[in-house]
């Protein structure tokens, strides 16, 4: 079969199926992810050119992960739809893009990869186990470059020192005032960073987590499929703790520098703390129905062993009540009178909550 295939409607049933036999013969580990689609009820009625942007299938460290569909969704069942139209896509060899964020999940920490296509060149995001993200780039066939540190906590900087004695000569960028173990070059907000011929890195101060922290927004050369990396700063519905900074810091580096970014952008955040962030976001906001769906979203995800990372800014938006502090009736609900007030209450609730 060849791009001209890529008509076919994924509402269509023989679609479905059709995909569905292709993954359980080519991907044995694909048990879980049919068995969700099968169970689906709802119905994405996009077509393939317009849904299908890139495919990536990662195998690290014995586990199968797949990557996000790049478009918004609006439930899990579209969702899950994506991830399997993604992976037919790249059996399919659909015309790849130029600038694709491959997103690898290695050993008990995920990091990601960002790859230009044309040259073959790569970055990767905090490796903190450099010898698994090099496996992991052999497997891609591609050249790791650069590092993008986003923050100097170990969990995130660890594997800097180690990856230069790897790679000899790997750029490593860090925060000119966060003290970045093995840092080369160190980034600014502001500061760009290039990426074969094709990939565009904009470094953006986010402070608070840590006073040096740096977010890292990509898109390709045209400023298009924007992804942000924001390391401990911004989660999936919820932030990093204030361990060296203000909440007047947190809302200038969650509602102003990254809520500012266009919509779409995805969010490659360092952890995946989702599940709890939302059952905690609900505490604030129990009547908020994208949270409520998110969540159903999130643990239906979670328990299929699939991440639930990347999320958008959009999404972020409406169900992070950390970046919706800015709502007077979100200030009402938890008694303040200013964003900023809120959002140091709503932190320490997070920080004193049990769920």
């Amino acid at each position: 079969m060849d791009a001209a295939h890529s008509n076919i409607c994924l509402r269509s049933d023989t679609s479905e199926r059709l995909i569905l036999s292709i993954i359980s013969r080519s991907w044995p580990k694909a048990q879980n992810i049919t068995k969700a689609v099968q169970s689906s009820q709802a119905h994405h009625t996009s077509r393939a050119p317009d849904y299908l942007i890139t495919a990536a299938v990662v195998l690290s460290s014995g586990c199968c992960h797949i990557s996000r569909c790049l478009t918004p969704r609006t439930c899990g069942t579209c969702q899950l739809r994506g991830d399997v139209a993604r992976y037919w896509a790249s059996l399919l060899s659909i015309g790849p893009r130029k600038f694709e964020n491959r997103i690898s999940v290695v050993g008990a920490l995920g990091r990601s990869h960002i790859v230009d296509e044309s040259s073959k060149e790569a970055a990767v995001v905090d490796p903190a186990e450099p010898e698994k993200v090099l496996e992991a780039a052999k497997q891609h066939g591609v050249l790791l470059k650069l590092v993008l540190t986003t923050h100097h906590h170990r969990d995130h900087a660890g594997g800097n020192d180690k990856i230069k004695q790897l790679v000899p000569g790997i750029k490593v960028y860090g925060g000119s005032i966060d003290n970045v173990k093995g840092c080369t070059d160190k980034v600014e907000n502001g500061d760009k960073l290039h990426l074969g011929a094709h990939v565009n890195i904009l470094c953006l101060h986010t402070p608070c987590h840590t006073n040096g922290h740096i977010s890292y927004y990509v898109t390709s050369k045209e400023e298009e499929d924007p992804a942000v990396f924001t390391g401990d700063t911004l989660f999936i519905a919820g932030c990093g703790k204030f361990f060296e900074g203000t909440a007047e810091q947190m809302y200038q580096s969650l509602c102003v520098t990254l809520g500012s970014l266009p919509k779409p952008t995805q969010v490659y955040c360092g952890h995946e703390y989702t599940v709890k962030n939302l059952q905690f976001a609900l505490t604030v906001e129990p009547e908020n129905v994208k949270i409520q769906q998110k969540l159903t979203w999130a643990q239906h995800q979670r328990q299929a062993g699939l991440p639930t990372i990347p999320s958008t800014i959009v999404e972020e938006l409406e169900t992070n009540p950390f970046m919706r502090v800015d709502m007077p009736e979100l200030q009402a609900r938890v008694g303040c009178q200013s964003p900023v007030e809120a959002l140091q209450e709503i932190r320490q609730r997070k920080d004193n909550w049990r769920g």
